[in-house]
């Protein structure tokens, strides 16, 4: 599907010089302009900073340090203009209408949640445009912190916009890998016929991260990786693994088939919670001879927390096609590397013909999200000589050497899409509401789940292998 280039438009980025505009925001806006995508646009910097424009520019370049075009970066400046002003006052909100003409503008919430509420019912009195229809917000994750949390962002977001002027960004699902599982599946009729419970054996969804949680103790001990990864980033995954094809692709007939994914998920009671969930904690230890922190070292409040910093899942979805299939799902801090993925076992053979030691016959698909994305199959060949032994083999594609390029980071492409107002790429409010009512199903009836310790560094807890069902296992990292 083709996509045209985007003109005329303001970008709004309420706090622009924090980490997020920085190190993805600013980055991602030059290279869509260096790549001819957007022509007449101005981005406006809102923040509390005392900076001049002159200023805001010095730290834009800044952002873009690794560019090699200095005269293009020097035009990119151009389109940027600061404002000064406090989230708060409402006399800010008057200095910025003055400054946007009548036109789209797109308002970019790269602030802390705490200030969502306070930004979106300022919108209202001051929509800076005759036109209200003409605007567009993006939010980044978390879209609350509960499911009452999230019902009270979403009022406020309709008291000022309607439904399809919303982009909820999940920045995971504008990675190519993850794009290319609706290519994968609907444009390749050999695999959509084995999608199913009669043909795999288990899905298993990882999401890594090698840090801790580098320096955000207030708002991790809050919200644990249930609340941080689950609910999002890893339900939207397994949403589209598991979808039936939509109509078209259409975001609207997207988003309803991965709502009716959400709405098949099996809810966890207290008495199987223990065979279903493992929550773990890292610890300290030493990685490559530094010492790292474990989890209540990082902050002197942190001492007594029991906030889960790691989670292993396993998960059912009750429909026609995947009734019985076991998807399993793990994420977590301060583990051995960053790394995820997407890894479909299917079901070994019935019966083999073969005599040999190969224990596991089975074949494999690999969606590899980081690092390396591409897609990997395995599959049993004969290994070469007089004997017939079987070795497994394995089928790659990866994306630099198939297409000669590298790829953008995938805010590039979310914000493009934005752009055209296309929100296939982005979560609707019924795809959040359903999340967050399992997340806070969970959150009601695990309280005796134990916390297991881990090593920071590790592959997480070796308790995790409890949810696995006879013969299953955990991928290495």
């Amino acid at each position: 599907m083709s996509k045209k280039n985007v003109s005329s438009f303001d970008v709004v980025i309420f706090g622009v010089t924090g980490n997020l505009s920085k190190k993805k925001l600013i980055p991602s806006l030059f290279n869509l302009y260096k790549d001819g995508h957007i022509s007449n646009f101005r981005i406006i910097g809102f923040s509390r900073r005392n900076f001049t424009d002159d200023e805001l520019k010095i730290y834009v370049k800044d952002s873009l340090w690794q560019e090699e075009s200095t005269a293009l970066v020097d035009d990119f400046l151009k389109f940027f203009i600061y404002l000064s002003g406090d989230f708060r006052e409402k006399d800010s909100y008057i200095k910025l209408s003055s400054l946007l003409k009548n036109r789209e503008t797109i308002y970019y919430l790269s602030t802390s949640p705490k200030f969502y509420g306070i930004i979106i019912e300022n919108l209202k009195p001051y929509s800076f445009n005759d036109n209200l229809y003409l605007s567009k917000i993006i939010l980044e994750k978390p879209f609350g912190s509960s499911l009452d949390t999230a019902r009270f962002l979403n009022s406020l977001l309709y008291s000022v916009f309607k439904e399809e002027q919303i982009y909820r960004i999940d920045h995971y699902l504008g990675k190519e890998t993850v794009q290319n599982i609706f290519t994968f599946r609907f444009g390749n009729s050999i695999f959509e016929n084995i999608w199913n419970n009669r043909y795999v054996d288990f899905v298993q969804i990882t999401v890594a991260e090698e840090v801790g949680i580098d320096g955000r103790a207030e708002y991790y001990d809050s919200f644990g990786a249930l609340r941080d990864m689950i609910q999002n980033h890893i339900l939207q995954l397994l949403s589209l693994v598991a979808m039936e094809p939509p109509i078209s692709f259409n975001a609207d007939f997207i988003h309803d088939e991965k709502v009716k994914v959400l709405k098949s998920l099996r809810k966890l009671n207290k008495e199987n919670m223990e065979s279903h969930i493992v929550k773990g904690q890292y610890v300290c230890s030493r990685v490559q001879g530094v010492l790292k922190k474990g989890y209540k070292e990082e902050a002197e409040f942190l001492n007594t927390s029991n906030t889960e910093t790691y989670l292993a899942m396993k998960l059912f979805i009750d429909n026609w096609r995947w009734f019985g299939v076991p998807f399993y799902i793990r994420t977590g801090k301060a583990l051995v590397r960053k790394f995820s993925e997407i890894y479909i076992q299917f079901k070994k053979p019935g019966f083999t013909i073969f005599n040999t030691g190969l224990s596991n016959l089975s074949n494999a698909l690999i969606f590899r999200i980081q690092p390396r994305d591409g897609i990997e199959i395995k599959f049993n060949t004969k290994r070469p000589g007089y004997n017939y032994e079987i070795q497994e083999a394995n089928m790659e594609f990866s994306y630099h050497p198939s297409f000669n390029k590298f790829f953008g980071e995938s805010y590039e492409r979310l914000l493009f899409d934005a752009f055209l107002g296309d929100r296939t790429l982005y979560a609707r409010n019924d795809e959040i509401d359903i999340s967050w009512e399992f997340v806070s199903d969970i959150l009601n009836k695990w309280k005796d789940v134990k916390n297991w310790d881990y090593f920071y560094g590790s592959e997480g807890p070796v308790e995790a292998n409890m949810v696995l069902e006879k013969d299953h296992f955990w991928r290495k990292m």
